[in-house]
């Protein structure tokens, strides 16, 4: 079923599935999640519940828990089920079928990418963002909620991208000197 949809892609051994994003199509899919993130937050502002911002409130303690741990796995978790329990609050069948598929897919990228690069200041930031979004739903601000959308989503995109950045390379010293040992045959 989800390999119909296009959703993960069997490996020949048919016992592995991997997610079909990579970096040719990463463009599109940072699209999608500005744009399924700006719907999400703004329509969680305008559905949530009391119970709602205490579930969320609960996500993003659990989170900046795990951010302590320096667990991969843990922290990637609860912060795809921090963005869950808000969607969840939207209470909309729609949103909460494509945004955890969204957020689902980018997972690896975050693995590889994001939180391996990410500083404190990155990591920081987030947390404070994270926060002021709560605040927003908590308050019904649609517009901060569309704001702070683009600007985490940005900020992950900033991290991804710094990530690409050759850092060794450049400063390597590939000069050949005398006591280089390097031997050449001649081909007979």
């Amino acid at each position: 079923m989800l390999s119909s949809e296009n959703l993960v892609t069997f490996l020949a051994n048919r016992t592995s599935i991997v997610t079909p994003h990579s970096m040719e199509n990463a463009n599109a899919y940072f699209d999608t999640l500005i744009l399924l993130s700006r719907a999400v937050f703004i329509n969680a502002a305008v559905e949530r519940s009391a119970k709602d911002i205490s579930r969320i409130k609960s996500a993003i303690n659990s989170y900046q828990e795990a951010l302590f741990t320096e667990d991969l796995y843990q922290i990637v978790t609860k912060d795809i089920n921090l963005k869950y329990s808000i969607c969840n609050s939207t209470n909309n069948y729609f949103y909460n079928k494509y945004y955890p598929n969204c957020l689902d897919s980018g997972r690896r990228m975050k693995w590889l990418h994001y939180y391996p690069e990410a500083t404190s200041t990155d990591l920081q930031k987030t947390i404070l963002d994270m926060q002021a979004l709560i605040t927003a739903i908590e308050d019904r601000d649609q517009s901060k909620c569309d704001q702070l959308a683009i600007s985490h989503v940005d900020s992950i995109i900033e991290v991804i991208q710094r990530s690409m950045v050759p850092s060794v390379s450049k400063t390597i010293d590939l000069t050949i000197t005398e006591s280089t040992n390097l031997q050449i045959r001649k081909s007979e």
